[in-house]
């Protein structure tokens, strides 16, 4: 496991044909179920010439970070249930050409940013 501040409390590693590479232009979606600047701040900051759009709704908070030629599938609106009573919690998910960081609280959600952005400078933006 690679060392990240938060430290990772639990890895699963699933390995499958197709790669994502952060690049210079991502899509990036934030669903939160409450406005909050903060987090699309950090966002803007996070990926500089992103294609970035914001939406309020259902419980909990969700990003999703695409490359530009991936189509971006609709959100399931699930509630992972890995989550559940755990605060400043969770889970990042690669699959394909998508990163998705899913968080029951606002600060769940930046530390998994914070986790993505360590492990994109560690892995030269690419995880298999």
């Amino acid at each position: 496991m690679q060392p990240t501040i938060p430290q990772v409390k639990h890895f699963d590693s699933t390995h499958g044909s197709a790669m994502f590479k952060l690049n210079d232009h991502p899509k990036v979606t934030l669903r939160s179920e409450r406005d909050d600047p903060r987090l699309e701040r950090h966002c803007r900051r996070a990926f500089p010439g992103m294609d970035f759009s914001g939406e309020l709704g259902g419980k909990g908070y969700a990003l999703r970070i695409a490359s530009e030629d991936s189509v971006v599938a609709e959100w399931a609106d699930e509630q992972p249930y890995a989550l559940a009573d755990r605060k400043e919690g969770y889970l990042f998910t690669i699959e394909g050409s998508e990163a998705v960081i899913r968080a029951l609280d606002a600060a769940g959600l930046f530390y998994g940013m914070q986790t993505l952005l360590q492990l994109t400078d560690q892995n030269a933006g690419k995880f298999p």
